[in-house]
């Protein structure tokens, strides 16, 4: 993630549902999973121990991550076809 070409942040960047930031190149950490692909690299998988973590505490979240060959995945990935058509 970039704000603008100055200022390039690696790392996550934590915000709640209602815009509130609370940091900014964060490193995500989560328990253990059998769902990583080591072949998406650590931001994603990173990412996605996250969300699971907090799936299991109960507790909704989201990651949007945007690795460094300009792919962007949203986690945890849409359950149906009408939510990922949302746009």
């Amino acid at each position: 993630m970039a704000f603008g070409d100055r200022h390039p942040v690696d790392g996550a960047v934590i915000l709640d549902f209602g815009g509130r930031c609370y940091a900014i190149g964060a490193i995500l950490d989560g328990m253990a999973t059998k769902n990583g692909n080591p072949a998406r690299g650590a931001r994603y998988n990173s990412a996605l121990r996250y969300v699971e973590m907090k799936k299991q505490q109960g507790k909704d979240c989201i990651a949007v991550v945007v690795s460094e060959d300009g792919t962007v995945d949203v986690l945890p990935e849409p359950e149906n076809e009408d939510e990922r058509n949302l746009t």
